[in-house]
């Protein structure tokens, strides 16, 4: 089953300040992903402490891999969000197109992001009273990578 990204921004949305992050896991599972083992990044040093993270895998048209993490702080959701792996093409990528769509999306819960880049990747930076989200582009190993993060406001203060 492939997943809609418009799918994953309202899950994450809606989700990320109202839900137990169990509860979340557990939508994932019923809409077709697939639970890993958690690998550490990094970019979790940037975050505050968390108690336990969770992977999940799931296929979205024209990408070569997606994942989507869950990090769980007193039984909520400190951050949720996906990454979507595509292909670098000769003539432009998907990635861009679907960069755009999720953009477009984002845009009509936040309003406009306001853009910053951090080491060569372009972010766009969003909020509400409980969400604070983020979308970035770059490209790592060959391949273009999409991030969205969304994480509970009461956790970033």
């Amino acid at each position: 089953m492939k997943l809609e990204t418009p799918e994953l921004i309202n899950l994450l949305i809606l989700a990320t300040p109202k839900m137990a992050a169990s509860e979340l896991i557990q939508k994932c599972l019923e809409i077709g992903m697939t639970a890993q083992p958690y690998r550490a990044s990094p970019q979790d040093s940037n975050l505050p402490a968390f108690d336990v993270g969770h992977q999940l895998r799931f296929d979205t048209d024209g990408s070569l891999a997606a994942g989507f993490d869950v990090l769980e702080k007193d039984g909520l959701v400190l951050q949720a969000g996906f990454q979507i792996f595509f292909h670098r093409g000769l003539f432009g990528s998907k990635s861009k197109k679907h960069y755009q769509e999720i953009v477009t999306h984002i845009e009509q819960h936040y309003g406009p992001g306001v853009p910053t880049e951090a080491k060569g990747i372009a972010i766009l930076n969003y909020g509400d009273p409980q969400t604070v989200c983020y979308i970035s582009k770059t490209k790592a190993l060959g391949k273009d990578v999409v991030t969205v993060r969304v994480g509970n406001r009461i956790f970033w203060g």
